[in-house]
C-alpha cells in the first residue's frame, strides 16, 4: 500500500543527524577512563583496607597469645624460684640433721656410765645457741666428769653449771642437775620459711620417767 503524505512541506519532520565533535568525543571518554580509574582505586583501597582489618584482628589475636605465654612464663618462673628456694631449705635441714646426729653422738660419748640424760634442748641466747642439758646421777663426781667432757667436745662450748638437787627416787637419792653449753652448730631455720611438711625443730631428748 502506497501512503502519500499531503502535508505542506513545512510541516513535513526533517531527519537531522547527530553530530558530534571530535573535542567533545575526547572529554567523553576522559570523563570514562576517570571513572573508571576511581572505580578501580575505590575497589582498591576497600580491598586494602580489608586486608589491613585482617592484620590487624590477627594481631591482636598474637598479641593475646603473647601476653597468655608471659603470664605462663612468668608463673613458672616464680614456681622455680619457690621450688629452689625449698630445695636449698630441704638442703639446711639436711645437713643439720648430720649436725645433731653428730652432736648427740658426742654428748652420748661423753656422758659417764653411772647417768643418765633426762632432757635435752636448745635455747636461743644473744643470737647464740645454747644447749640446755638436764640429767640425774647418784653423786656430783659424775658431773664434773662430765662437763670436763663437754670441755673437749668440739660442739659444746664453756659448760657451765646451773644447779644439782637430791630428790627420792626408789633406790634412794639421786641428784637432778642442770648444765649449760654454748653449741657451735648453727640454728635450724625458722619454720616460717620452712616448705610445709618439712619442719625440723632442734631436737629434745627426754629420757625421763
Amino acid at each position: 500500500m502506497i501512503r502519500i503524505n499531503l502535508l505542506p512541506e513545512e510541516f513535513h519532520i526533517r531527519k537531522r543527524k547527530l553530530r558530534v565533535s571530535p573535542r567533545s568525543s575526547f572529554f567523553v571518554a576522559a570523563f570514562v577512563v576517570f571513572c573508571l580509574i576511581i572505580f578501580f582505586l575505590t575497589m582498591w583501597q576497600q580491598s586494602r583496607l580489608k586486608r589491613l582489618d585482617e592484620d590487624i584482628q590477627q594481631t591482636r589475636i598474637e598479641a593475646e597469645r603473647q601476653r597468655t605465654d608471659l603470664a605462663l612464663v612468668e608463673e613458672l618462673t616464680a614456681l622455680k624460684e619457690r621450688i629452689l628456694e625449698r630445695m636449698q631449705v630441704v638442703e639446711q635441714l639436711n645437713q643439720n640433721r648430720t649436725r645433731w646426729i653428730e652432736i648427740l653422738t658426742d654428748l652420748s660419748a661423753s656422758m659417764p656410765g653411772e647417768m643418765w640424760l633426762m632432757s635435752f634442748k636448745e635455747e636461743q641466747t644473744n643470737n647464740t645457741g645454747q644447749a640446755r642439758i638436764q640429767g640425774m646421777t647418784f653423786s656430783l663426781k659424775p658431773i664434773a666428769s662430765f662437763m670436763d667432757q663437754l670441755e673437749e667436745s668440739g660442739w659444746f662450748q664453756q659448760p657451765q653449771f646451773t644447779y644439782a638437787q637430791r630428790i627420792p627416787i626408789l633406790e634412794g637419792m639421786a641428784y637432778d642437775f642442770e648444765v649449760r653449753a654454748g653449741l657451735s652448730a648453727p640454728r635450724i631455720p625458722s619454720l616460717s620459711k620452712v616448705p610445709a611438711g618439712e619442719e625440723e625443730a632442734a631436737p629434745e631428748v627426754n629420757d625421763g620417767g
